[in-house]
């Protein structure tokens, strides 16, 4: 079940994703989902939008969608060689 999510989910998606807890819990699956993008507005739409097709598949109820939004600004995390 997990894995028919997860790689359905990569194959549309193009997404970073993988169980990430409970990994010996069969009763419940929490699966991490990272997308990239150059604005928050987008960021958000795909993660609505694996939200919805995760839900569509019917594999398994999604009881729960938690996000985190990490901006990065031109200055953040570059060095000088």
């Amino acid at each position: 079940m997990v894995r028919r999510i997860v790689e359905r989910t990569r194959a549309k998606f193009n997404a970073s994703v993988a169980e990430v807890a409970d990994n010996d819990v069969l009763q419940r699956a929490v699966i991490g989902i990272t997308v990239v993008g150059n604005s928050t507005s987008h960021v958000d739409s795909m993660i609505g939008r694996i939200g919805g097709f995760v839900e569509g598949l019917g594999v398994a109820p999604v009881t729960s969608i938690q996000t985190e939004v990490i901006p990065l600004g031109d200055d953040i995390g570059e060095r000088e060689w």
